[in-house]
């Protein structure tokens, strides 16, 4: 019975704050600094599904006390009820500098100037965007698209493309809360869980192994109603980042940026800094690790101008039949 309703308490959903599970936004993450109890200032504005469990870190130790940090080792993606999964928006407004740039990749996709993108011109911008790897058409359902500069600005306003769901959430957990919810897994079986809830148990550490997955184990209907893995991915790249973690590569630190887009740039190194000095971590200085783009740059819309200037390059040479070579 202890179980069951352990399980129970999973799938009804809700926050601790509304009398759920001990949950809690990873924005709300902050640690004590020592100096006359003073916490870290909060990241307020990272992604909503993104949580930390407060069996991994209590939200009552940032005020009281320096505590030493553990790694995220395990982390759950939780679907309380997946007949309530629906499309996240996010109804950004873009700055005046985002729309200039957005202008301006637009124009450089449209050499002709025919006021919308289409066929190779729309797949190389969604490419860009580093949705997925190796993006296919029927993933992303351009092939027969014609996008206008106005939709192509509510796409990245709204981040639709993206396809991620409002109802499902990812949680790091300690190791021991980790340990013991494999085991209820185990021990209920499909037959005693409740049927609409879902739960996979991850492990950030396998995705640097051979296997590149960071799936342990799995039990209810989740995994089959992801639309894209982008939202796992971000998770992942979020949990990374509060890992205290310098290693990135170019597309998991595009998925970072882009997470971290609605925060100020200025917020990001102290805080980052000073969850590291709870860690043992080597105090590399952050201007040597690959993460440090993130420090100083606020968004994407700059490398997706850049990009959109290389691929206007290449359109010219494969125009005039022309090697790389030729035109120096």
């Amino acid at each position: 019975a202890t179980l069951y309703n352990a399980a129970a308490g999973l799938a009804g959903g809700g926050m601790a704050d509304h009398g759920g599970p001990p949950f809690y936004p990873v924005g709300a993450f902050s640690v004590n600094k020592g100096f006359f109890g003073k916490a870290t200032e909060l990241l307020g504005e990272l992604p909503g599904f993104v949580l930390l469990s407060e069996n991994y870190y209590r939200r009552a130790w940032r005020l009281n006390s320096v505590r030493r940090l553990k790694n995220i080792i395990c982390f759950l993606e939780w679907v309380p009820n997946k007949d309530q999964l629906q499309r996240l928006g996010a109804n950004m407004e873009l700055s005046e500098r985002q729309d200039a740039k957005l202008s301006e990749t637009f124009a450089l996709y449209d050499p002709e100037a025919s006021g919308t993108l289409n066929g190779q011109a729309l797949q190389c911008f969604i490419r860009s965007l580093e949705i997925v790897p190796d993006a296919k058409d029927d993933v992303l359902e351009t092939k027969d698209n014609a996008w206008t500069y106005a939709e192509l600005k509510d796409h990245m306003s709204t981040q639709h493309m993206f396809k991620m769901q409002r109802g499902r959430y990812f949680v790091a957990l300690s190791l021991e809360e980790a340990e013991h919810l494999r085991g209820c897994m185990h021990m209920l079986g499909n037959n005693e869980w409740p049927p609409v809830c879902g739960l996979p148990l991850r492990c950030l550490g396998a995705l640097d192994s051979t296997l590149d997955d960071s799936l342990l184990d799995h039990v209810g209907p989740v995994l089959e109603t992801a639309e894209l893995k982008y939202q796992l991915e971000t998770a992942e790249q979020c949990f990374r980042f509060a890992n205290s973690e310098g290693d990135f590569q170019e597309r998991d630190r595009q998925i970072l940026l882009r997470a971290l887009s609605q925060t100020k740039v200025s917020d990001r190194l102290p805080w980052w800094l000073d969850i590291r000095s709870c860690r043992r971590r080597a105090q590399t200085p952050w201007e040597e690790l690959p993460v440090a783009k993130v420090f100083v740059v606020a968004d994407l819309f700059d490398d997706l101008a850049t990009k959109a200037l290389l691929f206007r390059v290449r359109w010219a040479l494969a125009m005039f039949r022309l090697w790389p070579a030729d035109a120096f």
